[in-house]
């Protein structure tokens, strides 16, 4: 689960095994396509791809691919699931996992939907 104050969940991101850029692919050329659904690959066999994508749309992370997610699809998760960003004033804000929409955004990962 995304825990913004060590994020250790990301010593067991498959991504560090890749060059970084591959996740940040720039504009909508035909490489730059490529690029982003290589990047999706990667993330799709990431076993933290769940807690990437959380730490991302929590933080409005508005470039890269992110939890197997580019930057439009995490506008309308954001959009479609109401998520916020933590609240630094309520300790046992709920994550993503905890929330009634798990099941939804998990849906959006499995059926390809991001």
């Amino acid at each position: 689960m995304y825990d913004d104050k060590n994020g250790q969940w990301q010593v067991n991101a498959k991504c560090r095994d890749y060059v970084a850029d591959l996740f940040f692919p720039v504009g909508s050329s035909e490489l730059a396509q490529q690029q982003t659904m290589e990047a999706k690959k990667v993330c799709s066999t990431c076993e933290v791809r769940l807690e990437c994508l959380e730490m991302s749309l929590r933080t409005r992370r508005d470039t890269g691919i992110w939890g197997g997610a580019t930057e439009q699809e995490r506008k309308e998760m954001i959009r479609h699931f109401h998520v916020q960003k933590p609240n630094s004033n309520n300790k046992a804000s709920k994550t993503i996992v905890d929330t009634e929409y798990y099941d939804d955004i998990m849906d959006y990962i499995n059926l390809g939907k991001l």
